[in-house]
């Protein structure tokens, strides 16, 4: 993911539906369906640019891994719908 997290590991419960203004993509709204993530870091960049996660899903929304790690600020790296572009 880009960045790394601040707690090592967490559990996200964040509703997940459609996107308000983009239809195609999934977001945490306060209308969606329950959704429940869990995650550890396993491995944490020195500098800060990336962190390798394990993660754990609890239910089985439509992108919920990408859309739980975008809402808590960490996309994953590559994601181009979902998160950041790449960088080094």
């Amino acid at each position: 993911v880009h960045g790394v997290p601040r707690q090592p590991s967490a559990e996200i419960h964040a509703p997940i539906g459609r996107h308000p203004t983009r239809k195609t993509l999934m977001a945490v709204v306060p209308t969606g369906r329950e959704a429940h993530t869990g995650y550890t870091t396993l491995h944490a960049d020195k500098q800060g640019r990336y962190a390798l996660l394990a993660v754990r899903i609890y239910t089985g929304r439509t992108h919920q891994i990408r859309v739980h790690l975008k809402h808590i600020g960490h996309p994953l790296l590559g994601d181009y719908t979902y998160g950041a572009p790449q960088t080094t």
